[in-house]
Protein backbone atom coordinates (compact mmCIF):
# COMPACT_ATOMS: atom_id res chain seq x y z
CA UNK A 1 0.00 0.00 0.00
CA UNK A 2 1.34 3.74 0.24
CA UNK A 3 2.57 3.44 3.46
CA UNK A 4 5.08 0.44 2.13
CA UNK A 5 5.95 2.51 -1.05
CA UNK A 6 8.02 4.68 1.63
CA UNK A 7 9.10 7.91 0.26
CA UNK A 8 10.03 6.19 -3.57
CA UNK A 9 7.96 8.24 -5.46
CA UNK A 10 7.40 5.33 -8.34
CA UNK A 11 6.38 3.21 -5.68
CA UNK A 12 4.07 6.04 -4.65
CA UNK A 13 2.64 6.35 -7.42
CA UNK A 14 2.07 2.74 -8.42
CA UNK A 15 0.38 2.22 -5.25
CA UNK A 16 -2.02 4.63 -5.67
CA UNK A 17 -2.72 3.54 -9.08
CA UNK A 18 -3.24 -0.12 -7.82
CA UNK A 19 -5.14 1.32 -4.95
CA UNK A 20 -7.58 3.00 -7.48
CA UNK A 21 -7.66 0.19 -9.45
CA UNK A 22 -9.03 -2.10 -6.75
CA UNK A 23 -11.08 0.32 -4.95
CA UNK A 24 -12.92 2.65 -7.96
CA UNK A 25 -16.11 0.65 -6.46
CA UNK A 26 -15.70 0.95 -3.14
CA UNK A 27 -14.07 4.29 -2.46
CA UNK A 28 -15.85 6.78 -2.41
CA UNK A 29 -15.36 9.54 -5.57
CA UNK A 30 -14.70 12.45 -3.52
CA UNK A 31 -11.73 10.37 -1.74
CA UNK A 32 -10.89 8.83 -4.64
CA UNK A 33 -10.17 12.07 -6.75
CA UNK A 34 -8.36 13.52 -3.46
CA UNK A 35 -5.80 10.57 -3.92
CA UNK A 36 -5.19 10.29 -7.42
CA UNK A 37 -4.70 14.14 -8.06
CA UNK A 38 -2.72 14.46 -5.11
CA UNK A 39 -0.22 11.21 -6.95
CA UNK A 40 -0.57 13.66 -10.49
CA UNK A 41 2.14 16.23 -9.20
CA UNK A 42 4.48 12.82 -8.35
CA UNK A 43 4.34 11.09 -11.62
CA UNK A 44 4.63 14.37 -13.39
CA UNK A 45 8.15 14.74 -11.46
CA UNK A 46 9.12 11.10 -12.78
CA UNK A 47 8.57 12.09 -16.24
CA UNK A 48 7.06 9.02 -16.96
CA UNK A 49 4.57 9.18 -18.92
CA UNK A 50 2.68 5.61 -18.84
CA UNK A 51 2.07 6.20 -15.02
CA UNK A 52 0.19 9.54 -15.65
CA UNK A 53 -1.66 8.36 -18.10
CA UNK A 54 -2.85 5.62 -15.77
CA UNK A 55 -3.27 8.00 -13.00
CA UNK A 56 -5.44 9.89 -15.78
CA UNK A 57 -7.83 7.12 -16.57
CA UNK A 58 -8.42 6.08 -13.19
CA UNK A 59 -9.17 9.45 -12.00
CA UNK A 60 -11.20 9.99 -15.25
CA UNK A 61 -13.04 6.72 -14.35
CA UNK A 62 -14.04 8.09 -11.42
CA UNK A 63 -15.52 11.03 -12.41
CA UNK A 64 -17.20 9.66 -15.12
CA UNK A 65 -18.87 6.99 -12.72
CA UNK A 66 -19.90 10.12 -10.52
CA UNK A 67 -21.62 11.38 -14.08
CA UNK A 68 -19.17 14.00 -14.95
CA UNK A 69 -18.49 14.75 -18.79
CA UNK A 70 -16.44 16.09 -21.00
CA UNK A 71 -18.76 19.28 -21.26
CA UNK A 72 -17.62 20.09 -17.41
CA UNK A 73 -14.37 21.18 -15.68
CA UNK A 74 -12.48 19.75 -14.28
CA UNK A 75 -12.90 16.56 -16.46
CA UNK A 76 -12.01 18.19 -20.27
CA UNK A 77 -8.89 19.86 -19.18
CA UNK A 78 -7.81 16.60 -17.53
CA UNK A 79 -8.82 14.69 -20.70
CA UNK A 80 -6.72 16.80 -22.81
CA UNK A 81 -3.89 16.38 -20.40
CA UNK A 82 -4.39 12.57 -20.46
CA UNK A 83 -4.75 12.50 -24.23
CA UNK A 84 -1.91 14.64 -25.04
CA UNK A 85 0.34 11.88 -23.86
CA UNK A 86 -0.84 9.27 -26.28
CA UNK A 87 1.89 9.46 -28.40
CA UNK A 88 4.28 9.24 -25.54
CA UNK A 89 3.06 5.88 -24.00
CA UNK A 90 4.61 2.73 -24.65
CA UNK A 91 1.75 1.17 -23.47
CA UNK A 92 -0.62 0.18 -26.60
CA UNK A 93 -3.45 -0.62 -24.74
CA UNK A 94 -3.35 2.64 -22.57
CA UNK A 95 -3.02 4.82 -25.49
CA UNK A 96 -6.41 2.89 -27.07
CA UNK A 97 -8.11 3.53 -23.47
CA UNK A 98 -7.20 6.99 -23.99
CA UNK A 99 -8.32 7.68 -27.30
CA UNK A 100 -11.76 5.54 -26.39
CA UNK A 101 -11.82 8.39 -23.56
CA UNK A 102 -11.52 10.93 -26.37
CA UNK A 103 -13.89 9.68 -28.67
CA UNK A 104 -16.82 8.71 -25.78
CA UNK A 105 -16.16 12.67 -24.63
CA UNK A 106 -16.58 14.08 -28.03
CA UNK A 107 -19.43 11.82 -28.70
CA UNK A 108 -21.13 13.33 -25.31
CA UNK A 109 -20.37 16.40 -26.57
CA UNK A 110 -22.90 15.51 -29.72
CA UNK A 111 -19.54 15.63 -31.79
CA UNK A 112 -20.17 12.30 -33.58
CA UNK A 113 -17.77 13.06 -36.61
CA UNK A 114 -15.14 13.98 -34.40
CA UNK A 115 -15.73 10.61 -32.49
CA UNK A 116 -14.43 8.54 -35.63
CA UNK A 117 -11.15 8.94 -35.41
CA UNK A 118 -10.37 8.72 -31.94
CA UNK A 119 -13.06 5.92 -31.75
CA UNK A 120 -11.10 3.99 -34.70
CA UNK A 121 -8.17 4.14 -33.28
CA UNK A 122 -9.22 2.94 -29.83
CA UNK A 123 -10.92 -0.10 -31.63
CA UNK A 124 -8.11 -1.82 -33.23
CA UNK A 125 -5.37 -0.94 -30.32
CA UNK A 126 -7.64 -2.37 -27.54
CA UNK A 127 -8.36 -5.65 -29.99
CA UNK A 128 -5.01 -5.81 -30.62
CA UNK A 129 -3.91 -5.97 -26.60
CA UNK A 130 -6.27 -8.38 -26.46
CA UNK A 131 -8.91 -6.24 -24.40
CA UNK A 132 -11.83 -6.93 -26.32
CA UNK A 133 -14.65 -6.24 -24.44
CA UNK A 134 -13.79 -2.61 -24.38
CA UNK A 135 -13.08 -3.11 -28.25
CA UNK A 136 -16.60 -3.70 -28.72
CA UNK A 137 -18.17 -1.69 -26.96
CA UNK A 138 -16.54 1.56 -28.39
CA UNK A 139 -16.91 -0.38 -31.57
CA UNK A 140 -20.63 -0.33 -31.06
CA UNK A 141 -20.18 3.46 -30.28
CA UNK A 142 -18.25 3.73 -32.97
CA UNK A 143 -20.95 2.34 -35.30
CA UNK A 144 -23.61 4.58 -33.75
CA UNK A 145 -21.54 7.50 -34.64
CA UNK A 146 -21.05 6.71 -38.33
CA UNK A 147 -25.34 6.02 -38.16
CA UNK A 148 -25.32 9.57 -36.60
CA UNK A 149 -24.15 10.83 -38.98
CA UNK A 150 -25.85 9.27 -42.11
CA UNK A 151 -22.42 6.59 -42.66
CA UNK A 152 -24.76 4.09 -42.96
CA UNK A 153 -22.38 1.57 -44.56
CA UNK A 154 -19.95 1.69 -42.27
CA UNK A 155 -22.25 1.87 -39.03
CA UNK A 156 -22.83 -2.33 -40.45
CA UNK A 157 -19.73 -2.88 -41.08
CA UNK A 158 -18.57 -1.33 -37.37
CA UNK A 159 -21.50 -2.85 -35.74
CA UNK A 160 -20.75 -6.60 -37.49
CA UNK A 161 -17.08 -6.03 -36.07
CA UNK A 162 -18.56 -4.87 -32.41
CA UNK A 163 -20.89 -8.42 -32.05
CA UNK A 164 -18.02 -10.44 -33.19
CA UNK A 165 -15.48 -8.79 -30.37
CA UNK A 166 -17.98 -9.36 -27.83
CA UNK A 167 -18.52 -12.51 -28.34
CA UNK A 168 -14.98 -13.53 -28.50
CA UNK A 169 -14.41 -11.23 -25.96
CA UNK A 170 -17.23 -13.82 -23.52
CA UNK A 171 -18.67 -10.59 -22.26
CA UNK A 172 -22.18 -10.90 -22.86
CA UNK A 173 -22.49 -6.64 -21.52
CA UNK A 174 -20.86 -6.44 -24.91
CA UNK A 175 -22.62 -8.04 -26.85
CA UNK A 176 -25.72 -6.53 -25.48
CA UNK A 177 -24.41 -3.18 -26.20
CA UNK A 178 -23.73 -4.41 -29.71
CA UNK A 179 -27.37 -5.79 -30.34
CA UNK A 180 -29.15 -2.58 -28.52
CA UNK A 181 -26.91 -0.15 -31.00
CA UNK A 182 -27.51 -2.51 -34.10
CA UNK A 183 -31.68 -2.48 -33.20
CA UNK A 184 -31.27 1.57 -31.92
CA UNK A 185 -29.36 2.71 -35.38
CA UNK A 186 -29.51 0.18 -37.85
CA UNK A 187 -32.51 -1.76 -37.97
Amino acid sequence: GLADAGSDPAKRTDAVIGKARSGVTFTPGPEAIEMIEAALPIAEELDDADRLAALYVQLLTVRNMQGESYLIEPYHSQLDRAYALVPHLSDEGMQASLQGMMGLAHRSADEYAESIVPLTHAVSGLAKAGRLSEASFDASMLADSHATIGSFEEAKRVITEAKRLGVVSGDPNAVAVAELIHGRSLA
